[in-house]
């Protein structure tokens, strides 16, 4: 019976991996020709990262981190709105990526887990903290 929760959870770990690793082939610096072309692919992501962290308009364009988004996934864990997030989520691959990223630090977080191969915790993580300093990294050239 442990068998399946594990195949489960690595299964769930492999999903949310290729989910971060496409965003990250999205927001790689190599993709880009130039700043402005980085900036029109980036600048939508992190504007929705913003708004999903509820700041202002003023600060659509600034920094965000992972441990912001994960303190935010938790917010709406703890209200039972995860499956609106990632419903809402799911039409923008790079954001999802990094929003079930986030999921995936909050469950192994619930679960006193430490990350490992079969988890892909540490791999995950990494992967949604590059997205997240290519994306600040684009917006900020571009001011």
């Amino acid at each position: 019976m442990w068998s399946w929760f594990k195949s489960k959870d690595r299964r769930n770990a492999e999903r949310v991996m290729a989910l971060v690793a496409n965003a990250v082939r999205q927001v790689h610096p190599g993709r880009f020709v130039d700043p402005s072309d980085a900036a029109l692919v980036c600048q939508p992501e992190l504007a929705a990262l913003n708004t999903l962290l509820g700041r202002g308009d003023s600060s659509r364009f600034g920094p965000v981190t992972f441990e912001d988004i994960v303190s935010r996934v938790r917010f709406y864990e703890e209200r039972g709105l995860l499956d609106k997030l990632e419903t809402v989520s799911a039409v923008d691959e790079i954001v999802l990526g990094v929003i079930l990223a986030a999921v995936h630090e909050v469950e192994l977080s619930k679960r006193k887990q430490q990350y490992s191969s079969s988890n892909k915790g540490a791999e995950i993580r990494e992967g949604a903290e590059f997205v997240l300093r290519c994306l600040n990294s684009h917006a900020e050239k571009s001011r």
